[in-house]
């Protein structure tokens, strides 16, 4: 994996192991349903405090049938550290059962400015007014580069996340562009 980053970050970053970062990856939305298992952690060492994780997961999913089926993975894991402190927010491509919760249980937070952004994201936070701030239009048409990819944001504490809702690929192109939109960020 470091190799593959070796080669595939575009930007000039200088890239180590890192084994002081801690992360609780179990608070955050996306791994309450998962078990998960840190492979690897690398520090991006530049003007911010990035890290790249790799994840092992294995997700429990009840399908129609009431069968449960087993999915493993690798997930990649984008972390940004800053100075903020932030509501702990989720941001995934919205799907149909999304869609279909949301009429009924209104959560999804929209942008009536921006009906494409709100089209193709869900966004669920406790405090509506915060998280609209962290949208910037800036962040917005940004993280629109990504509405093809399945990746989840979550903003929590002094930290954000983005990752590979789907098992990761070896996708150079998809780590390059989250690792640049942190320059929106």
């Amino acid at each position: 994996m470091e190799n593959f980053l070796k080669q595939n970050l575009n930007s000039k970053f200088e890239i180590s192991n890192d084994t002081e970062t801690e992360y609780n990856l179990s608070s955050l939305y996306s791994f309450t349903d998962n078990e998960f298992d840190i492979i690897q952690d690398f520090k991006l060492i530049g003007d911010k405090k990035i890290n790249i994780v790799f994840v092992s997961t294995e997700s429990k999913i009840n399908d129609f049938d009431n069968s449960n089926i087993n999915s493993r993975g690798i997930q990649l894991w984008v972390v940004l550290t800053t100075n903020n402190d932030y509501e702990h927010t989720l941001l995934k491509n919205e799907s149909l059962k999304d869609k279909i919760i949301d009429f009924f249980i209104k959560q999804d937070i929209d942008f009536k400015e921006d009906k494409e952004f709100s089209k193709n994201f869900y966004i669920v936070s406790n405090n509506t007014e915060t998280v609209e701030s962290y949208f910037t239009e800036e962040m917005r048409q940004a993280l629109l580069k990504f509405k093809d990819n399945n990746i989840i944001v979550e903003f929590k504490d002094n930290k954000i996340y983005v990752g590979t809702e789907n098992n990761f690929q070896d996708d150079a192109s998809l780590l390059n562009r989250i690792v640049d939109f942190f320059n929106v960020v």
